[in-house]
This record gives C-alpha cells, sequence and structure tokens, in this order.
C-alpha cells in the first residue's frame, strides 16, 4: 500500500481470543487497519495489546444478539467509513446439547442467534458497504461440524450447517456487485472451545484431558490440530487480492482428516 493510498478496513467479530485474536493480528501485519469487537471487553484489550500501535481504528465489546447494541456499533463504523474492504464474521459459540429438553431448546436458541441470527445480520448490514471494484471480500468462519454431525452437538453443527448454506445463496447475490464471500471450517483447533472439547472427552471416557487431546491428535492425519494462526492465514488468503474469482466456498482445515 503506498503512502497516499487510502487505508485498508478489515471488521473483525469475535476478535478477543483463539481465531478471532490470530486474525485480527494476521490482518494488521498485512496492512489492514481494523474495527473490532467482541463480547468479553478484558479479552478485548488483551487483543489490542498485541496488535500494532495505531492498527485498531475501534474496538468495541458487546452482546451481538442484542439487536440495539449490534445496530448502535454497526451504525458507528459506518459512520466512519465510507467503504469497507473486509469482513470477517468469526464470532460464535460452541457446547454441547444440554440434558433436558427446556435447557436443550434455549442453548439451541442462544446458539443459533450467534451462530447465525448475529451473522446474517452483520453481513446483510455491511455488504452495501464492501468495495464494489472486484476486491470487496467476506470470510465467515464456520465449522467442519457445518458438513458433519456429531452426536451430543446438534445445535452446533445446526448452526454451522446453517451459516454455510447463508454462505453459499447470498455469494450468488453479492457477486453482480462483485464481492466474494467464502467459509472457512476449521477441524479441531488448539483454542478455549477446544480445550472444552477435550475436557467433555476426558470426562465421557474417564481419562485426563492430556490423554483425551493426545488421542484426538493420534486420529488426526497430520499427528496434531490446527493452529489458530493457520486458519488466521487461509482467512488472510481468501480476504486478498488473489481470490477474486473463489466465492461461495466451505473450505475445510483439519490437519488432513479427509472426511470432513
Amino acid at each position: 500500500m503506498s503512502e497516499n493510498a487510502e487505508p485498508l478496513i478489515a471488521v473483525v467479530t469475535g476478535a478477543g481470543r483463539g481465531i478471532g485474536r490470530a486474525i485480527a493480528k494476521r490482518l494488521a501485519t498485512d496492512g489492514y487497519r481494523l474495527e473490532l469487537c467482541n463480547l468479553d471487553a478484558a479479552e478485548l484489550e488483551s487483543t489490542r495489546r498485541v496488535l500494532p500501535p495505531g492498527a485498531v481504528v475501534g474496538a468495541e465489546a458487546f452482546d451481538l444478539t442484542d439487536p440495539g447494541a449490534h445496530e448502535t456499533w454497526m451504525k458507528g463504523l459506518l459512520d466512519r467509513h465510507a467503504s469497507l474492504d473486509v469482513l470477517v464474521a468469526n464470532a460464535g459459540i460452541g457446547g454441547p446439547d444440554a440434558a433436558t429438553e427446556a435447557e436443550a431448546l434455549a442453548h439451541l436458541r442462544r446458539v443459533l442467534a450467534v451462530n447465525v441470527t448475529a451473522v446474517m445480520r452483520t453481513v446483510r448490514r455491511f455488504a452495501p458497504a464492501l468495495r464494489r471494484d472486484g476486491r470487496g471480500r467476506v470470510v465467515v468462519v464456520a465449522s467442519v461440524l457445518g458438513k458433519m454431525g456429531v452426536p451430543g452437538f446438534s445445535a452446533y453443527c445446526a448452526s454451522k450447517a446453517s451459516v454455510i448454506g447463508f454462505v453459499r445463496a447470498v455469494a450468488l447475490e453479492l457477486a453482480r456487485k462483485r464481492i466474494t464471500i467464502n467459509a472457512v471450517c476449521p477441524g479441531w483447533t488448539d483454542t478455549a472451545m477446544a480445550q472444552q472439547g477435550f475436557e467433555a472427552i476426558a470426562a465421557a471416557t474417564g481419562t485426563t484431558v492430556e490423554v483425551a487431546r493426545a488421542q484426538v491428535e493420534a486420529g488426526l492425519p497430520l499427528g496434531r490440530i490446527v493452529r489458530p494462526e493457520e486458519i488466521a492465514g487461509l482467512v488472510a488468503f481468501l480476504a486478498g487480492p488473489d481470490c477474486g474469482a473463489m466465492s461461495g466456498q466451505a473450505i475445510t482445515m483439519s490437519a488432513g482428516d479427509l472426511q470432513k
């Protein structure tokens, strides 16, 4: 980017930790100025501290499932910027299904609100502001569980399958505006969510978390889980100039597990 060029603006939701923080770091390294949001303010501040000075234009902590707070953030962001270059819809929650029907339905509503409704609202609201010169990009962080079923995680699987379907449909709509949208589908990735998965496996099998992780890694062709920085690298590619002819795709990164 030349000294006289307008700064590239990237929006990243769920930027407080894990994959979201890695994406923010990578895009900042690539020269983007960032608009970030996250549920937890302390996590968001931790992300700000690891980014280069001046990389963050705005950072807001709020609940994406609160329509009023969500709209206030989006309006303020659009008031600050005439156009956007990249939108990364990363915010999401997981967790196993609840034991009772009432708890399971409450869990389903919460998961769908964060993983589907908030993603759809964010993409729909920001899409008109994305550049239309062939460089506007949307990347949605989905999951391999959106492509397969896992017992005990029906709400999460359903939410990620829904968002993949959304990406495929919206890709056809945004194509007329020369904007691309793709989904990234991580497998086991070294994040707090994966740690919860290892803990659940350990509890179910009567072993330790360390053994559970080792068993998962032994079952992957590459013998390890994915690093958040690797997901961030894929996001950076999808957001970059070499990806103008790819849209509507759900790309898996799962340490070589071809069954997903």
